[in-house]
């Protein structure tokens, strides 16, 4: 099993973290680069979910850690166009309630911050 790929590659000066693949178990690429990502305290972060077909609780948690880091400074963590059921994984979760979602990525990566 793989670990998914990542990219990060800013969009109107908001940095996007692009994701490709299963988020399973082998998530330390991942994991690495919103630690790096989260090192900058950007005020907004977009995670690109389109290129994820499964989402596990670890990698679940993985985002919400992220969001609780980046929230204790202030920053917000947009997610973008989540697949329907990575959606349905994260509205079970109730971590729709948490995170701004976007159905695009265009959609997140020009709203204002709040």
């Amino acid at each position: 099993m793989s670990s998914p790929q990542v990219e990060l590659a800013p969009i109107n000066s908001i940095p996007v973290l692009h994701i490709r693949g299963d988020m399973r178990l082998d998530l330390a690429d991942l994991e690495r680069a919103l630690n790096r990502l989260a090192a900058g305290r950007p005020p907004i972060v977009v995670i690109d979910l389109a290129g994820v077909p499964f989402i596990s609780s670890l990698g679940m948690g993985l985002l919400n850690t992220f969001r609780r880091g980046l929230a204790s400074h202030g920053g917000i963590t947009r997610l973008a166009a989540p697949q329907p059921e990575v959606l349905k994984a994260l509205t079970l979760c109730k971590l729709t309630a948490l995170f701004e979602t976007h159905d695009t990525l265009a959609s997140a990566t020009s709203a204002t911050q709040a």
